[in-house]
């Protein structure tokens, strides 16, 4: 699944559960290099889900690399900075494939 698309079906996930959402990660071209890099949001957000004064920073991943986010968020100064804001929360979600659309776990 491209991640375009998972980050798509991620945001439709937050949103029908009454969050605005917003994607923090973007795509860059590094220059004389092939490929692009992804930089996310203080180095783990890929997408802002909030709602009144509920603030959700959200890594979406494949279940494969769960874990490696799981480690990348708890060695991040900035992810515990974030979490001093008793209104602000982290989730690591997995996208599931399925028939199309695909599902979420949260």
């Amino acid at each position: 699944m491209a991640k375009t698309a998972s980050t798509q079906m991620t945001m439709r996930h937050y949103e029908a559960e009454g969050y605005m959402t917003w994607k923090c990660e973007y795509y860059f071209k590094q220059p004389g290099m092939p490929f692009g890099r992804r930089k996310d949001l203080l180095g783990f957000i890929d997408i802002l889900a909030f709602a009144n004064e509920e603030w959700i920073g959200v890594q979406d991943t494949s279940k494969t690399n769960m874990r490696a986010r799981e480690k990348k968020i708890l060695a991040s100064p900035y992810a515990w900075d974030w979490l001093q804001n008793p209104h602000h929360r982290i989730h690591v979600v997995e996208i599931l494939e399925t028939h199309g659309e695909g599902d979420h776990t949260c």
